[in-house]
């Protein structure tokens, strides 16, 4: 549990970073009252193929260097935010951006890209496929003049296109 928290903490650093550099005009723009920064967090895996068909993670593996998108619509359904992120070596990921909205509402993580040969068929496990939601689990941090809303989406999983092979 300490070893996800320091991944995470570098994970907010490195957001912070890109996001303040990034999304300073929009700053200026929008009151610093109404603007939060929005991370999401999750992790991927590739699924066992005794549970093909199903959202059975069990047994399945962490995928490290796989690739997420999160992304964010607008008041008129148009995307504000489009931001990929890559999972570190325990198949974790986190994104973010100012935002200023409801993200469990305007926005959703979709699986993008498995660097394994061997599983890199997206499922459907949590609506990876097409969309799954956020969740605001209420953490919450604050970084200089920024609040940090901490949302996740459900795990999200690959499997291997083929499992004749495998078994």
């Amino acid at each position: 549990m300490k070893k996800i928290a320091v991944v995470f903490a570098l994970h907010l650093v490195a957001i912070l970073l890109s996001v303040a550099v990034a999304g300073h005009s929009q700053i200026r723009r929008v009151p610093a009252a109404q603007v939060v920064v929005v991370v999401v967090e999750g992790v991927v895996y590739c699924q066992n193929c005794s549970f093909r068909g199903t959202w059975s993670l069990e047994s399945a593996a962490t995928v490290a260097a796989a690739r997420v998108g999160v992304t964010c619509l607008g008041r008129k359904n148009q995307v504000i935010i489009r931001r990929t992120a890559s999972t570190d070596a325990a198949g974790f990921y986190a994104a973010g951006d100012f935002y200023k909205g409801d993200p469990a509402r305007a926005c959703y993580v979709r699986l993008l890209a498995s660097p394994e040969a061997a599983c890199d068929d997206p499922t459907n496990i949590n609506y990876g496929f097409k969309g799954a939601a956020l969740k605001d689990e209420g953490k919450r941090a604050t970084a200089g003049l920024h609040d940090i809303m901490i949302y996740s989406a459900g795990p999200l999983a690959f499997q291997p296109a083929s499992c004749a092979s495998m078994q």
